[in-house]
């Protein structure tokens, strides 16, 4: 009975969802594999530190992307909607070799970057001041 309600102009994923007929995570599921891209549980997947080190911190959130791992000279980067795959494109200037998209939550991103920010980026700040130690 509930899909045999019109839609509107909801899609009809998102109609489920609100619905309550299955879960989001469903949902991202089904359009990565029906778009060909992999799934990625990111409490599961170690990220590698040299990866996130290719795409500036401030590039990542605005994007809303995560560096993962570095494969055959490819970045291998989550994003949470596959729409932002168009977006990519704009990461070329920053990393110089080809980027392969993988899905995960917008959650987990959100927790990864706010994770990196303070543990790799901090680290790999360009130009932070040294320690100087006063004589007086």
């Amino acid at each position: 009975r509930e899909l045999a309600r019109p839609v509107g102009d909801s899609p009809l994923g998102e109609s489920l969802v609100a619905a309550r007929l299955i879960s989001h995570v469903d949902l991202q599921t089904v359009i990565a594999h029906k778009m060909g891209y992999p799934m990625v549980d990111l409490d599961r997947f170690p990220i590698d530190p040299l990866a996130v080190t290719k795409v500036p911190k401030n590039i990542a959130a605005r994007h809303h992307v995560l560096p993962l791992m570095i494969d055959q000279g490819r970045l291998i980067v989550a994003m949470d909607r596959p729409s932002r795959v168009t977006e990519l494109r704009s990461l070329h200037t920053y990393v110089k070799t080809s980027i392969v998209p993988v899905l995960a939550s917008a959650m987990q991103i959100t927790v990864a970057l706010d994770r990196l920010s303070r543990d790799v980026w901090s680290q790999n700040v360009v130009g932070r001041p040294a320690f100087v130690q006063s004589t007086h």
